[in-house]
């Protein structure tokens, strides 16, 4: 079986007009990641990715503390992107403008712990379809394309001792969930507690997929580097 790191990006630009952008700190936190991986010896022979500007510039910072040389060039997979979460609250605040949550985001925009609760409100609606469009994309179709990231990291493990993977929080719950049978609420759960640049690690072949950790930053939950454990 091949081992599978999967990583969810370093922090993002949360309050900017574009999200899909490192913060100086999300920098910082791939560069350990890197030096975490060569201070173990720990190398690759097959690298994937999300599309995502995000997922491509954690990529970097892990090349540039673990040595460039050191990682394959990487395979794109559109499985490990996020579902388009800003539409999908827009359509959420447009179909429930009186909600208390939502009076409550709008109140105070910069408040993270206001959006992620009308987020998760969100994403319960989107997967019972009582979301009403138009939309990126239907939950149905975010879960397929989900299912076929996984299958394409199973294709890999049959050539690949260790496999890096770089995605978003929602596709890893998601497609954690999937291979567990979990319901949507606890996938959900998954996805809003999953920290930037933690290490999940399974074994995976053809037939399995099989977690061994989830969710770890040994190279954050260190003396000193407390304060950059983030979530977003």
């Amino acid at each position: 079986m091949a081992e599978l790191l999967l990583v969810r990006h370093a922090q993002a630009s949360f309050h900017a007009a574009d999200y899909d952008c490192l913060s100086p700190l999300g920098e910082q936190q791939s560069r350990w990641l890197g030096e975490h991986f060569a201070a173990r010896g720990i190398t690759f022979d097959a690298v994937v990715t999300g599309t995502l500007r995000r997922h491509q510039q954690t990529l970097e910072g892990i090349r540039h503390g673990l040595a460039p040389e050191q990682l394959p060039p990487a395979l794109p997979v559109p499985g490990l992107d996020e579902y388009e979460f800003r539409a999908l609250v827009a359509a959420f605040e447009r179909n429930e403008p009186e909600h208390p949550m939502v009076t409550a985001r709008q109140a105070n925009p910069r408040d993270k712990s206001a959006y992620y609760r009308v987020l998760r409100l969100t994403l319960q609606a989107w997967a019972d379809n009582h979301l009403p469009g138009p939309l990126p994309e239907s939950w149905d179709e975010f879960r397929a394309r989900v299912d076929a990231a996984a299958a394409a990291l199973q294709a890999l493990s049959a050539n690949s001792t260790r496999i890096l993977a770089i995605g978003s929080g929602g596709a890893m719950a998601t497609l954690l969930g999937g291979r567990l049978g979990l319901s949507v609420p606890h996938i959900v759960d998954l996805n809003l507690q999953i920290r930037n640049t933690s290490l999940s690690q399974f074994f995976i072949n053809r037939e399995k997929f099989l977690l061994a950790t989830w969710n770890a930053v040994p190279h954050l939950d260190i003396a000193g580097r407390e304060s950059s454990i983030t979530y977003g």
